[in-house]
């Protein structure tokens, strides 16, 4: 009964774990390090956080995301566009500017912009 009781207890421990309060200048640090440029994964880890709490965190004290100051204008997608026409990979048109992959090919998609399946993945699109 006790050790029963005992893995309750640990369980209980494991699968919520105690909250963690950001004093006020470690949340005024963590917003100059965003804005500095730092990503919410970044912060997370920093943190010991999980990312929704600093993306809520950053929402509660109105803070853009970097996302919405760096999304691509027409003009400014034409380039990578063209890159990415031109068989580049996701990552290497990426890298050029500084972005993750994954921020790339969902301005792609947004723009209409059809993204090729990964080398070595099979298409969404063919029969299994």
């Amino acid at each position: 009964m006790w050790n029963s009781q005992r893995r309750a207890d640990l369980k209980g421990r494991l699968s919520n774990p105690p909250q963690r309060r950001l004093s006020s200048n470690s949340i005024r640090s963590l917003i100059s390090a965003y804005q500095g440029g730092a990503t919410i994964n970044e912060l997370a880890d920093r943190h010991g956080m999980h990312r929704t709490t600093i993306t809520a965190l950053l929402d509660r004290h109105q803070i853009p995301r970097h996302s919405a100051r760096t999304n691509w204008s027409d003009h400014e997608l034409r380039k990578p566009a063209e890159q990415y026409g031109r068989r580049m990979s996701l990552a290497k048109v990426a890298s050029e500017y500084g972005i993750d992959a994954q921020t790339v090919a969902n301005r792609f998609r947004r723009a209409g912009i059809p993204i090729r399946p990964r080398r070595g993945w099979p298409s969404r699109h063919t029969a299994h």
